[in-house]
């Protein structure tokens, strides 16, 4: 499978894409444990990222579902540029530990049920945190409303002209 992923991946780049992300929705450190997310996640990633970089070393994106403590420092091991997480990770805690680009994660189930208020109090939250992308934790569901995925860009604007303006 990893081949076959990889292959696809590296088509894609070879027609232009710039950028590619690689979802893992089962492969958890909660799931998986630390041993089988090395032998297995770290291992397949790689064997995939290595695949899509054949031509070009185009910047990968790993999301990862779940809960990730356990692994942390197993992560350092993904020669992924950037790492995208569930809304139960601790983003400053994984860029921490991690030293990579980390994005993510507002809630979404958020994105479908809260107030635009509180989506752009969650944005603004993680720009103090120096959260390098801004983003949907696990995608957007089909009930997600547009005008709290554009309160996620407010937030963001609203923090950053607050921090120039210091």
């Amino acid at each position: 499978m990893s081949n076959e992923v990889g292959l696809f991946a590296l088509e894609q780049t070879r027609k232009g894409a710039d950028l590619i992300t690689i979802s893992d929705p089962s492969g958890t450190g909660e799931i998986l444990g630390p041993k089988y997310f090395e032998e297995y996640m770290v291992t397949y990633m790689n064997k995939m990222i290595s695949i899509i970089r054949t031509d070009k070393n185009v910047p990968i994106i790993v999301h990862i579902c779940g809960q990730m403590k356990k692994v942390f420092s197993l992560l350092t091991k993904i020669n992924a540029d950037a790492f995208s997480f569930d809304a139960i990770v601790s983003l400053k805690e994984a860029k921490e530990k991690i030293q990579k680009s980390v994005m993510g994660n507002i809630s979404t189930y958020a994105l479908e049920h809260s107030r635009p208020e509180v989506i752009k109090q969650m944005a603004v939250n993680r720009v103090k945190k120096n959260i390098d992308i801004i983003a949907p934790a696990c995608g957007l569901g089909m009930n997600s409303k547009l005008e709290n995925i554009k309160n996620i860009l407010i937030g963001v604007e609203n923090a950053e002209s607050s921090d120039s303006n210091k």
